[in-house]
């Protein structure tokens, strides 16, 4: 059985949203380079040894399940999303086709929502965030209850990467 949205969820999510907006204007004529740099940022700060260990294992411990050794080596998909997404264009013109007379430009999609499993609260939110921000999109993380704490603390550590190069 469905429960109704109360008048102060609806307002957080308006919130939210308005947030989310406001970091996409600050970033939209951000160029190729400067989203790649935030995407690095990111990356690296999410999925060196030391945090994401750090982070993985204090999942597991919230949340109750899964397995604290095997936690370690996701990081490396970390590291393979960025190498994937700095691989491609994503701001401005991102493909000329001369023969049809047609140009590709890359542009934001807008504002996603993105639910944190329980099983990936340390592996989510980078991931999910690297992509976002080579698109110049926001994120709205809603983190599993079971694993909330282990999620904001993640999202932490990517908010503080973007901010120490001057992003919202």
């Amino acid at each position: 059985m469905a429960r109704e949205i109360s008048p102060e969820e609806k307002q957080l999510a308006a919130d939210l949203l308005a947030k989310a907006r406001k970091a996409m204007a600050a970033i939209k004529d951000y160029d190729q380079a400067k989203i790649d740099r935030l995407c690095q940022a990111v990356g690296w700060a999410t999925g060196n040894e030391k945090t994401f260990l750090r982070i993985a294992q204090m999942g597991v411990d919230e949340s109750g399940i899964g397995d604290r050794a095997g936690r370690a080596a996701k990081r490396f998909k970390i590291q393979g999303v960025l190498r994937d997404a700095l691989r491609q264009k994503s701001v401005g013109v991102i493909e000329v086709d001369e023969a049809k007379g047609l140009v590709k430009y890359g542009k934001p999609a807008g504002v996603i929502g993105v639910l944190v499993p329980t099983t990936n609260p340390e592996l989510t939110p980078p991931v999910t965030g690297i992509y976002a921000l080579k698109a110049k999109d926001a994120v709205i993380f809603c983190p599993h209850p079971r694993s909330k704490k282990t999620t904001f603390e993640m999202v932490e550590v990517m908010r503080k990467a973007l901010k120490k190069l001057g992003a919202p």
